[in-house]
């Protein structure tokens, strides 16, 4: 009996053959249909019926899902370019700050992207499983068994990161309160990605007795700018681009807008005692557009930073093979690597001065920039130090409270003996 020929455009569903042991033999169930004008060919799920009306079932959900609007168009279509270029305009839509352009001017990139692209390069969506991203890891790591400097759980963490955000954004996950990023995946084909513990807090901060002895040790032009970052811990990248715009001489303060944090949210730093020195500076310079750059923003000063710091005893230069001090290392190499106090730490110095000075905390993470509390507890550092004098705190405190207590009963017991003692006092 002739069977009835399936309206055109409603898909098909059948048996995949192949030969095994020279005979044929059929295979799972699979499905065929178009969408936009582009064919699609697609195995039936484990889960669905292992039955041909279990594929025309699956058959009719995908064609609710382009009816719907819901449909994606299968992991299989895309490569790991079209995930990255997917989330950079995604980035590029909402104004995500991670986002940055190369020198060319048109080349996009985010941190931690240059290792997903030397190893993903050119692989299929659906390669990139829960054990290709594990080879990823061991293969970074393999390589950074031949560096001097291997890369940190946080900095591999960010790679990892970012390539869940790429399936994140393809499955339509991160389209809350968000525009752009085309949906082209199902969220059931993104791979679980487990990252690493991370890495301890940096502990390292500068003491405000150790601050006039960096501060001579600096040049002249970088003298403000340790200034500025030790009373209120700007971030290195809010110091470089800060405009005389953004500056209130006659309030005393600095005022960042939302698009210059990195929080994207305005912030307002007192200028305390820099405040002359940037009169001075803006009377010198009345035409510059950036507080330290002049007509630019301030480059990078990390060469100059690392001398000054080994200069006033803050950091060394090490070998980059043996790891040792440049004057006792033993090797031929001529690479060194700096090791010591960075500029960040004055981030950290700035927020434990400004608690330990009696500033609220509430009011120093608004200076700072922090959003959160658990960041801010991070660069709110506690030494041996600070336990002592906070012991000792306790115990003048309880014995206060002690001798209060005491002198209380004694009089309670003999009132006649406390008001003459009293008297002869």
């Amino acid at each position: 009996m002739k069977t009835k020929r399936a309206r055109k455009g409603s898909g098909r569903v059948y048996q995949s053959r192949f030969l095994r042991a020279g005979k044929p033999v059929l295979g799972g169930w699979r499905v065929r249909y178009a969408w936009r004008g582009r064919r699609y060919d697609e195995r039936v799920p484990e889960e669905w019926p292992k039955t041909k009306e279990g594929a025309q079932s699956f058959l009719k959900k995908r064609y609710a899902e382009q009816y719907s609007g819901e449909f994606s168009l299968g992991a299989k279509e895309l490569s790991y370019e079209n995930l990255r270029d997917n989330l950079l305009d995604f980035y590029e839509l909402n104004g995500i700050k991670g986002l940055k352009i190369a020198r060319d001017g048109k080349t996009r990139y985010v941190s931690g992207q240059s290792h997903l692209d030397r190893f993903f390069k050119g692989r299929r969506a659906t390669d990139i499983t829960t054990d290709a991203v594990e080879a990823f890891i061991r293969d970074l790591k393999r390589k950074d068994a031949l560096k001097s400097k291997p890369t940190s759980n946080s900095k591999l963490n960010a790679s990892l990161q970012l390539l869940q955000s790429m399936f994140h954004v393809a499955a339509g996950k991160k389209k809350k309160g968000r525009i752009g990023g085309k949906k082209l995946m199902s969220l059931a084909d993104v791979p679980k990605i487990e990252k690493f513990k991370a890495d301890p807090a940096r502990k390292g901060f500068l003491e405000p007795r150790d601050f006039p002895k960096l501060l001579a040790a600096l040049p002249e032009d970088l003298r403000l700018v340790l200034t500025l970052d030790f009373d209120c811990g700007m971030r290195l990248g809010e110091v470089q681009r800060l405009r005389w715009a953004g500056v209130d001489l006659i309030a005393g303060e600095i005022n960042l807008t939302a698009e210059e944090t990195k929080t994207s949210r305005p912030r307002i730093i007192p200028l305390g005692r820099s405040l002359e020195a940037f009169r001075h500076l803006r009377s010198s310079h009345p035409r510059d557009v950036y507080v330290f750059g002049g007509a630019k923003p301030l480059g990078s000063f990390r060469k100059r930073w690392n001398t000054a710091c080994v200069v006033a005893g803050f950091g060394k230069f090490i070998c980059a093979q043996c790891l040792k001090p440049i004057a006792e290392h033993d090797c031929k190499s001529t690479e060194r690597r700096y090791k010591g106090l960075t500029f960040h730490d004055l981030r950290r110095s700035a927020v434990r001065n400004m608690v330990r000075g009696g500033t609220p905390e509430n009011v120093a993470m608004k200076i700072s920039g922090h959003s959160t509390r658990s960041i801010f507890d991070r660069y709110n550092i506690t030494t041996t130090t600070d336990i002592h004098e906070a012991a000792k705190r306790t115990n003048d405190y309880v014995e206060r409270l002690i001798g209060e207590k005491q002198g209380k009963i004694e009089r309670e017991a003999d009132p006649t003996g406390a008001d003459e003692k009293s008297l002869i006092q």
